[in-house]
């Protein structure tokens, strides 16, 4: 039974309101049973306005669909494509979707649409997800026809910091006064920002350096502060100028409330990668904003890499990854076997490679692979806690924490025997054997532990992709222990952390934001709808200079053939934007 037949059952006009939660839960995932309860109450809304049986069943059919869109990212979807899905023609469907009383044609205000929203282009929204990108074309039209937006696109290494930091430094020898703030969606994100900015500043006259930001912030936190301290749910950001770095990360909900405290003289400078993975919430904002010919003239595109060079492998396969031409993927790979594979990165001659293991679960041989790139870290650790034993000890966290850094797993999944949550167990173990700790069976933490936070606690100071170290104390007892953006160390007791998880090894997601110089990236055994051009784009290019890839080429091509395409139109809203301003 497909979606639509499953929803169209549920929805019988023999079935009563109440009967849903009579269903089995197991039956249906989340984003289902949402939608199904959301169709429900449309139905019956449109029932009470006077609809027809028939156009009260489309109309709620189409509300579970453009519920379920959302749940993969789109925040709208294509009339035809739900006319298809329906066996109706596009035409009936709209006719019968404008006379429920429940869709609007968009022209309202925000405040006075109606649930759903039909525009002109045959888009069909939640009315929210309308106005989010209407809001963000408006202020952004805006900003462009006054030369206060920019838009820098380009992979790593292509130069996006340097480019800002001329921006800055143009801005400032015009403007000395300037208020400039750094964000981006994580707290790795935002420390690598400014870690950047600070390394491509060094340069700079004195007086110059002095007046660029010392500190940077999630984009939640710079929110959340903006509004905490003006009794406005909407206050507007305090600054000048607003860098956000690892735009692609944002999705339309989280763009909205940007553009929503933007002051009215305000310049936005947006970084990123239109080839990366967009937001993990609906919506590809940054990809829009960076093809869109409304603001062409604002937006840059860096395509020379200045890190390992189009020439060097890895800069050959995200080339040909982002061109969707596997043959090439693959020809700027060197293929091995698991049995013929080097043991650990540092010892391959080749900066990339990929490793035929098409079993469920990875190979011993692949596993002692994958592990033997954090023996440096084990060292490390073990010459830490050696010294950390001494009376007095004052150990320098720093080298540990850059060993950490060196080298780390990816997977594209999280559960599974190819799943972060599998890795990380034997990661650990792993770690522990070399670096001789005693690693209880069932316990959670151990000394070496890396730790990557996964939910903002503004009362902590700790944000989502936060990573520290787990570190022993006095009484058999542990202190997690993070970089400050000041350069220094800060311990926080394990009771208290927010939520987190072991980070030997990391979903693609949770690595964007962050880049190693040596890199494994475990592929899924088979392929599925989540493996997208787009993920392995985005995994590959967090390797500075050598990268692994373990899995089948049959899956590593099918995944280049499989861009992600995501319904949304704000392209459209600006070009409205536009055309109103012009009137």
């Amino acid at each position: 039974m497909t979606s639509v037949e499953l929803t169209s059952d549920l929805l019988g006009e023999s079935h009563k309101a109440g009967d849903l939660v009579a269903l089995e839960p197991a039956l249906l995932d989340a984003a289902q049973f949402l939608a199904d309860g959301f169709a429900r109450r449309i139905k019956l809304l449109a029932q009470r306005l006077g609809a027809s049986a028939q156009v009260a069943r489309v109309t709620a059919l189409a509300a579970a669909e453009i519920s379920r869109a959302h749940s993969h990212g789109h925040v709208c979807v294509a009339l035809n494509v739900l006319a298809e899905r329906l066996g109706e023609t596009p035409s009936a469907v709209q006719r019968w979707l404008r006379s429920s009383g429940l869709v609007s044609d968009g022209q309202a205000a925000d405040i006075e649409l109606l649930p759903l929203v039909l525009d002109n282009g045959g888009r069909l929204y939640l009315a929210r997800y309308y106005a989010y990108e209407r809001r963000i074309a408006h202020v952004l039209a805006a900003c462009a026809s006054a030369g206060r937006l920019t838009v820098v696109s380009g992979g790593p290494g292509t130069g996006k910091t340097t480019a800002m930091v001329s921006q800055l430094v143009n801005l400032l020898e015009a403007d000395p006064a300037l208020r400039i703030v750094l964000a981006a969606p994580t707290g790795k994100a935002a420390q690598r920002m400014l870690a950047a900015l600070s390394e491509r500043a060094s340069h700079l006259p004195a007086a110059l350096k002095q007046r660029l930001p010392e500190q940077s912030f999630t984009l939640h936190r710079l929110l959340g502060a903006s509004r905490r301290l003006s009794a406005q749910p909407t206050a507007a950001l305090p600054y000048d100028v607003i860098v956000v770095d690892e735009a692609s990360m944002i999705d339309v909900a989280l763009a909205a409330q940007l553009v929503d405290a933007l002051a009215p003289h305000s310049r936005l400078i947006l970084l990123g990668d239109k080839d990366q993975l967009a937001a993990v919430e609906a919506g590809a904002v940054f990809a829009e904003l960076s093809v869109s010919q409304a603001l062409a003239h604002c937006v840059s595109r860096l395509e020379h890499n200045y890190r390992f060079g189009l020439e060097s492998a890895i800069g050959r396969l995200s080339l040909a990854i982002r061109a969707g031409a596997p043959t090439e993927a693959l020809a700027a790979l060197v293929i091995e076997s698991p049995a013929c594979a080097p043991l650990g990165l540092g010892f391959s001659s080749a900066a990339a490679v990929l490793i035929d293991d098409d079993s469920e679960a990875l190979s011993a041989r692949s596993l002692d692979f994958v592990a033997h790139g954090f023996g440096p870290y084990a060292k490390v650790l073990k010459d830490f806690l050696s010294e950390l034993a001494k009376p007095q000890a004052k150990c320098d966290l720093g080298p540990l924490f850059e060993a950490l850094n060196h080298y780390r797993v990816l997977s594209a999944v999280r559960a599974g025997p190819r799943g972060i949550e599998t890795l990380n167990a034997v990661l650990a173990a792993r770690v522990c054997a070399l670096a001789n700790i005693t690693l209880v069976q069932g316990a959670v933490w151990f000394a070496g532990r890396p730790v990557m936070i996964t939910r903002n606690d503004y009362a902590l100071g700790l944000f989502n992709g936060d990573t520290g170290i787990a570190l022993p104390v006095a009484g058999n007892k542990f202190r997690v222990v993070f970089p400050t953006t000041d350069g220094g160390w800060r311990a926080v007791s394990p009771a208290v952390l927010p939520p987190h998880e072991t980070a030997f090894a990391l979903t693609v997601h949770k690595a964007q934001g962050s880049e190693f110089n040596q890199l494994a990236f475990i592929l899924p055994a088979m392929a599925h709808s989540g493996l997208t051009r787009e993920l392995v784009y985005t995994a590959i290019t967090r390797a500075r200079q050598t990268l692994a890839i373990l899995g089948s080429p049959r899956v590593f091509e099918h995944a280049i053939l499989t861009p992600t395409r995501r319904a949304a139109g704000l392209s459209a809203r600006l070009e409205e934007a536009v055309l109103l301003q012009q009137d």
